[in-house]
């Protein structure tokens, strides 16, 4: 999560910045210093939690993008024209 909590920094950034604070990208991406014994788990919550984000984005998109091509299908509907391109 982000300073700001609105998802994961760019992953061309994550491991820049891990190596600047001398952590983990696990770590990093935990927001917290992590015992052996726990690393795993986090790991695979991180991964989780990751996934889901993108999914959600990419979800957004599609929905934004079909949105976008009905909007424009009725407004060419309505002007007569018969133009279809996206």
């Amino acid at each position: 999560m982000t300073q700001e909590g609105n998802g994961f920094p760019e992953i061309s950034l994550l491991l820049s910045l891990s190596d600047e604070f001398d952590i983990t990208v696990n770590e990093l991406l935990s927001a917290e210093r992590l015992e052996e014994a726990e690393y795993k788990q986090k790991a695979e919550e991180n991964m989780v939690n990751f996934i889901k984000e993108k999914e959600v984005i990419l979800r957004v998109r599609i929905v934004a993008k079909r949105a976008g091509v009905r909007r424009f299908y009725q407004r060419n509907k309505r002007g007569g024209t018969k133009s279809y391109n996206v």
